[in-house]
């Protein structure tokens, strides 16, 4: 499957209307988070939740001759929720220094763009090392997901020491792995806000712009996940 085949958070920006600024922020946040060039997205179905049932094992057929029973079976299934986290930031520059430049807007968006980039990393960071439970306004990540080794799904491959790194394989798709969007909401989750000029008695930032992204990762199948 190619990329073309995904409907990822810069397709559907494009595709959807979505203002300026927002294409900026999600073009700029996936140069330091290139997993967002692969993960489709999808909206959650119960506002900031995702929640789907999914099966843990499956009922198989018997072979029979004429006039022999089969047995009945069931298949097995659990309830898992997935949630978004909110990731925000403000950029402030001072109002002197705006307007002493050459060219006041590029100033203003140079300062912005390194904020994206920042958050690019932290949502990265997110993806793979959040922990809901011991930081609910964060997400869980695939290492949460994958903690221990399994057979099939973590594979141990003899390292030893603290000096290692995992690489996870993700398999993307509407039906496995996506990432979530939180439900009704414009652009995305995704939001520029120019706050304009502010005085501040303390502190020059007089020019301060605020970033979100309102995001998080869902495994509706976590077969499709390896550690």
């Amino acid at each position: 499957m190619s990329l073309s085949d995904r409907l990822t958070a810069v397709e559907m920006a494009k595709r959807n209307g979505y203002t300026p600024d927002q294409r900026r922020i999600i073009e700029a946040m996936q140069v330091t988070n290139q997993i967002l060039l692969d993960a489709p997205v999808k909206e959650a179905n119960d506002r900031t939740v995702e929640t789907n049932v999914v099966r843990t094992a499956l009922p198989h057929a018997e072979h029979r001759t004429y006039y022999q029973g089969v047995g009945s079976k069931a298949s097995q299934t659990k309830r898992i929720q997935d949630v978004v986290c909110q990731l925000a930031v403000y950029s402030e520059v001072d109002k002197s220094l705006v307007d002493n430049a050459a060219d006041p807007g590029q100033t203003l968006n140079d300062e912005c763009a390194s904020f994206l980039y920042g958050m690019g990393e932290d949502q990265a960071d997110d993806i793979i090392y959040g922990n809901h439970e011991t930081s609910p306004a964060n997400i869980n990540g695939f290492a949460v997901r994958r903690p221990k080794i399994h057979e099939k799904y973590c594979i141990d491959m003899g390292g030893k020491g603290n000096n290692l790194t995992s690489v996870y394989l993700i398999k993307w798709g509407a039906d496995s792995a996506y990432y979530l969007f939180p439900k009704g909401a414009k652009g995305m989750g995704v939001q520029r806000t120019d706050k304009g000029v502010v005085t501040v008695t303390n502190e020059p930032r007089d020019e301060p712009c605020e970033h979100q992204r309102v995001c998080g990762p869902a495994a509706e199948d976590t077969r499709k996940v390896l550690h």
